[in-house]
């Protein structure tokens, strides 16, 4: 016997409770928008090759995001979302703002180019549909954006769509192959991106960063370079929104301000590329893209349009957005309470005297994306552990 499958969706998400015997095939809200789902094998984490038609309900929060950059986006006339999967983002986009555009949706399985066109027809929004390789897609036509949002790593795309997004485009990039940019796996991670980078206490930014820079390079091969808007580091994955434009010049200023790191006992170091790399354990990381993660303007604009917009995860975009207000224009790599609490040999002072403390001294400082212990500062490492040295632990 058959038993019906039941979809539970809240402000903070949603989950799957299934039996093993459930089949059914559901329709659920995300945001303003029906979506029809088969029946998954899996429905959590990553997703993998294997899945005919993949939907996570985590990613509606990477969703939300493209939703209110559409809000406000300007000068997109055809917009590609090319790993689609259920096509809920390019649906989304369409029936949650005012983009009236082209939308193109492609996805190479046939099963999912069918629940795409399902999904569009059940929301009344007209999009243009393609079952094709992404990479052959490309290679076909021009677009204002590009969306990449892949099982595991985005390498295999990244080269074509640097080659089809048109001069002040868009290109949004999704890796959900942490492991090999955090470095956790240095060897796919040096592979794959062209980096050095192990497990260490910034390893969430080296991640970002290191694929930053690595689409710097993809970039620069094309005489172009890229302006970071939107530096995620959410859950299992990494994702970064670029404009794109022409100009060799700039791309090679770029790749000129690619840095490695050097960790030390409590903080770190920058230096320039090209120092012997050491041994595994105590060696420089790197090169890494060091230049601003987000921009302002769009922050403010992606705030100021969340109680205009139906989005799925209000409350954790808004909070997020904070976090990166504060991260614009700071230094790159962070400083962690805990970690030079340990150096010191005493308990962690709470982050917000730590932060006031630099302040009041005339020092930037604010909390980070990266770890809810960490915080970003101007103020150099024996300034920062001066100060941390003479604050009271947390009671």
């Amino acid at each position: 016997m058959c038993v019906a499958a039941t979809f539970k969706y809240g402000q903070n998400g949603g989950e799957w409770m299934m039996d093993e015997s459930s089949r059914m095939n559901q329709i659920i809200l995300e945001g303003n928008t029906k979506l029809f789902l088969p029946y998954l094998a899996r429905s959590n984490g990553p997703a993998t090759s294997d899945m005919q038609v993949f939907y996570n309900p985590v990613m509606s929060l990477n969703r939300d995001f493209s939703v209110l950059f559409f809000h406000h986006a300007q000068g997109i006339r055809r917009a590609l979302d090319g790993l689609a999967a259920t096509g809920a983002r390019g649906i989304r986009i369409m029936n949650e703002t005012t983009y009236s555009e082209e939308m193109h949706i492609n996805d190479h399985s046939p099963s999912a180019l069918e629940v795409i066109e399902r999904n569009a027809a059940l929301n009344d929004v007209h999009v243009i549909t393609h079952r094709e390789n992404l990479n052959t897609l490309l290679s076909r036509g021009f677009y204002d954006y590009i969306d990449i949002d892949p099982f595991g790593s985005p390498v295999e795309f990244v080269p074509m769509a640097f080659r089809s997004v048109r001069n002040h485009g868009y290109l949004a990039v999704t890796a959900t192959d942490t492991g090999a940019l955090c470095g956790s796996y240095p060897k796919p991670g040096l592979r794959r991106y062209g980096f050095r980078n192990r497990r260490n206490p910034l390893t969430h930014e080296t991640g970002l960063r290191g694929l930053i820079g690595y689409l710097v390079h993809q970039a620069a091969s094309c005489d172009r370079y890229v302006e970071p808007l939107l530096s995620q580091s959410i859950n299992h994955y990494y994702r970064v929104l670029l404009r794109v434009h022409n100009g060799a010049k700039k791309a090679d200023t770029m790749i000129q301000a690619l840095r490695e790191l050097r960790l030390t006992d409590a903080g770190f170091t920058l230096q320039e590329p090209g120092y012997p790399p050491g041994d595994s354990n105590s060696g420089s990381l790197g090169p890494f893209y060091t230049g601003n993660l987000h921009d302002p303007y769009l922050i403010r604009n992606m705030a100021a349009a969340i109680p205009l917009v139906p989005i799925q995860n209000s409350k954790k975009v808004e909070k997020l957005l904070g976090l990166y207000k504060g991260e614009v224009n700071s230094e790159p790599f962070f400083y962690d309470t805990d970690r030079i609490s340990s150096f010191l040999k005493r308990s962690s002072p709470p982050l917000s005297a730590v932060l006031e403390s630099l302040t009041s001294q005339g020092y930037s400082a604010a909390p980070t994306q990266f770890l809810p212990t960490g915080f970003k500062t101007n103020a150099d490492e024996k300034t920062v552990i001066g100060i941390m040295s003479i604050l009271q632990p947390k009671s």
